[in-house]
């Protein structure tokens, strides 16, 4: 769930739509079916909704569409397991991190679906250890937690 803007929020689940909630009217705005596996994180960029999925693939939504049957403009085959989630930089609209269950943090750029721009060494994860958060601090700097009861730290 996050704030889309000021009277709306963008939340997802397990019936496989994203939701955009208007929040001074209690009511559901818009609904867009993903189409896809369940949808285990969701952020916002501008008019872009980003949504994580079991299977480990994050799908990109065009918001301007207006349609419940909008296909994703953009697919990135992220992780091997599980997105648990997704992370729009405040300071940069086309850039957006990414954790898994698959132990790895992802540095991706809504330009290239193709490759991460970078893959984030967690300080004492295994392979096997499962990330369930990262935040951005600022435009450099990245924090992520995991099943490892640790708080990383990466400088870009």
């Amino acid at each position: 769930m996050k704030w889309s803007t000021v009277d709306s929020i963008v939340c997802g689940g397990n019936d496989h739509q994203i939701k955009i909630m208007d929040v001074t009217k209690q009511a559901v705005q818009e609904s867009i079916f993903t189409q896809h596996k369940t949808m285990t994180a969701v952020d916002t960029s501008g008019m872009m909704v980003l949504a994580g999925m079991e299977d480990g693939l994050i799908k990109v939504f065009d918001l301007r569409s207006q349609s419940t049957k909008a296909q994703s403009v953009m697919e990135f085959a992220a992780h091997q397991k599980w997105v648990s989630q997704v992370k729009c930089n405040p300071q940069s609209e086309n850039v957006f991190l990414s954790a898994g269950y698959d132990g790895k943090v992802k540095m991706w750029d809504l330009r290239n679906a193709t490759e991460p721009l970078s893959t984030l060494k967690r300080a004492t994860a295994g392979e096997k250890d499962k990330v369930f958060g990262v935040a951005w601090n600022g435009a450099s700097q990245i924090l992520s937690g995991g099943v490892d009861s640790h708080i990383s730290v990466h400088e870009m």
